[in-house]
């Protein structure tokens, strides 16, 4: 099956109040690697950035192991089961309203061509405007994913794609109210990466029944920007359950 990509209008929103970094009753579930969304769009200023990390060469701690996340309350730390502390440029909490579903996007910029980095931990955690409590958390949940530059299923070969599924779509699409705001993290195997920033963005996308790659059309929907100058960060989860499904 084909998908279709939605294009989300941006908008700048004050941050009225602090909420939960991890909240009680929070469920957790799988992210799925997908080969079917055709990706429009990689630059940061561009999509909808959630993190972008940087190691070695960055701010962070330079041990080899490039991770960050973002917490729904806007910090970068404790993260949820990864080591975090290489933010780096653009992170935001978003906000989206839950008319379609929703897909994590993870984009590598390696110095260098056609080099690969592994992928070992990747979530995005779902909250509601309406009750802050109601949270609902997605992990990557299969094995440790070497996804290699040109190669993915956006403009120019990036972008590599982590979509909800059906049934996790409908337990966010339950929640209180019409929006959700979502916060996340990512981290790489030791080694795999070098000086790029790598990047983590959410889209949101319909079914497509007819062939032929999928086409972006307007999104219905706002996206806020929760946070302080450049940094605030989105939403992804931590494989707490083992790597293979």
């Amino acid at each position: 099956m084909n998908w279709k990509i939605i294009a989300n209008k941006i908008s700048i929103f004050p941050m009225v109040g602090i909420l939960g970094l991890f909240s009680a009753g929070t469920a957790f579930a799988d992210l799925i690697f997908s080969t079917e969304i055709t990706v429009f769009g990689t630059g940061l200023g561009a999509v909808n950035t959630l993190v972008t990390v940087h190691d070695p060469g960055g701010p962070g701690n330079n041990n080899g192991t490039e991770s960050g996340c973002i917490n729904q309350n806007g910090s970068f730390t404790p993260c949820l089961g990864i080591e975090g502390g290489d933010n780096t440029a653009i992170n935001n909490v978003l906000t989206f309203n839950t008319a379609n579903n929703f897909a994590a996007v993870v984009n590598i910029s390696e110095t260098g061509q056609d080099l690969t980095a592994t992928v070992t931990d990747l979530y995005l955690t779902f909250c509601s405007t309406t009750n802050p409590a109601q949270c609902h958390t997605a992990s990557y949940l299969g094995p440790d994913l070497s996804i290699t530059q040109g190669t993915g299923t956006g403009l120019g070969g990036s972008g590599f794609t982590f979509l909800l599924t059906d049934a996790e779509f409908a337990i966010v699409q339950g929640f209180a109210g019409d929006n959700v705001t979502v916060s996340g993290g990512v981290q790489f195997a030791n080694g795999s990466t070098n000086d790029g920033n790598d990047t983590v963005h959410v889209i949101q996308f319909t079914p497509n029944s007819n062939p032929g790659p999928g086409q972006e059309i307007p999104e219905p929907s706002t996206l806020v920007l929760l946070g302080s100058g450049l940094v605030a960060m989105v939403s992804l989860t931590r494989r707490f359950s083992h790597r293979s499904k």
